[in-house]
């Protein structure tokens, strides 16, 4: 099932991600799959120096391949929320750690997912940073960032 095959892929982000690598990542962040996205202010304030990452299914498209096959691909969101105690060390930070997550997906070893139960697998084609910082969380002194990556099957 294509949707279910959007959960099953953020879920093997959340795997990728949360890995002990060389290297790892700048901070100690934990990540975790969810379906609404939020970060509320008082939750970001008792993480003081340390981030908060989420994965979200973001999307599914389907277009035509060939007359008998689809492309498919599934997009995942990964947000990195903190508190801005001290705005250039934090954005520093913030921004190191939207690299990392760049970087750990975009390893060889993590361009194909493979689909729990089946044979299917999925194959990253692409990142785009949605946003550096969500304007309207930075003037509350709080600073997202969404990374939006996309994977490709075939069905």
């Amino acid at each position: 099932m294509a949707l279910q095959d959007t959960v099953d892929a953020a879920d093997a982000v959340v795997v990728i991600l949360n890995a002990v690598a060389v290297p790892a990542m700048p901070e100690a962040v934990t990540f975790a799959r969810t379906f609404i996205p939020e970060f509320e202010a008082d939750d970001l304030a008792n993480l003081s120096e340390v981030a908060k990452g989420v994965v979200v299914p973001g999307g599914f498209e389907s277009s035509p391949a060939s007359r008998v096959t689809d492309t498919e691909n599934h997009i995942i969101e990964v947000g990195l929320g903190r508190t801005l105690d001290n705005e250039t060390t934090d954005i520093d930070a913030q921004l190191l750690m939207v690299e990392s997550v760049i970087r750990r997906i975009r390893k060889p070893a993590h361009q194909v997912i493979t689909l729990p139960g089946d044979e299917n697998t999925l194959q990253y084609i692409g990142t785009e940073v949605a946003a550096f910082f969500v304007p309207a969380l930075l003037t509350k002194r709080i600073a997202l960032s969404v990374v939006r990556f996309t994977y490709r099957g075939f069905n």
